[in-house]
């Protein structure tokens, strides 16, 4: 009959005889960290550990290393964790926004930082219209419980014409599936924006 040691692993005793399962059972008693791409294959992992009978819980937790957010985080059975200091990302902008938009993005527990600038690829004039710019990556996007009618978070961002004044007149504008779109009051040389918000 299998026990317990100090290090809360499940051993056979010496007299038992040999069996698969308790080599299955001391794999499945010592904690391992997966490296994991995506949210969706951090959580088919604790389902398979939940079905081979080893759900973690509170007190016996999974840990997972997020490869999209170089993050560790940990399942307690009921809610994800960011247990690493500070993940960080990159919004990937679309064509005619390369090179010159840079949005550098920070993650700290549940608070994501975004920061930096928007601009054509060619500093062409972004004029007062709405125009699509990029995407914020899987893992930094806004909780749905930000969003305005569940649809949009909107955040203040200064604009910029070449040697005028900035104003505090322009719109970045997150969708849920992480989509920025940007709207300035006037032709623009350049937007910038510094905002943080809260992720699930």
């Amino acid at each position: 009959m299998s026990t317990t040691d100090a290090r809360g692993h499940k051993i056979p005793e010496g007299t038992d005889p040999a069996a698969r399962q308790s080599l299955l059972d001391l794999s499945l008693s010592i904690p391992s960290i997966r490296a994991r791409p995506s949210a969706a294959t951090a959580t088919q992992h604790v389902q398979a550990l939940a079905a081979a009978g080893q759900a973690p819980s509170a007190g016996a937790p999974a840990y997972v290393y997020r490869t999209d957010l170089g993050a560790l985080t940990i399942w307690d059975g009921v809610t994800w964790r960011s247990i690493s200091a500070i993940a960080t990302g990159q919004v990937a902008p679309l064509s005619g926004w390369t090179g010159k938009t840079v949005l550098l993005l920070a993650r700290l527990g549940r608070v994501v930082t975004m920061a930096g600038t928007i601009a054509r690829s060619g500093f062409e004039v972004i004029t007062p219209v709405q125009y699509e710019i990029g995407t914020i990556p899987a893992g930094f996007r806004p909780s749905a419980a930000m969003l305005t009618l569940g649809t949009t978070l909107y955040l203040s961002a200064v604009s910029y014409v070449h040697g005028g004044t900035p104003a505090a007149d322009a719109i970045v504008q997150v969708r849920p599936a992480g989509d920025i779109w940007v709207r300035p009051a006037r032709a623009s040389s350049s937007v910038t924006v510094n905002a943080s918000w809260i992720t699930d």
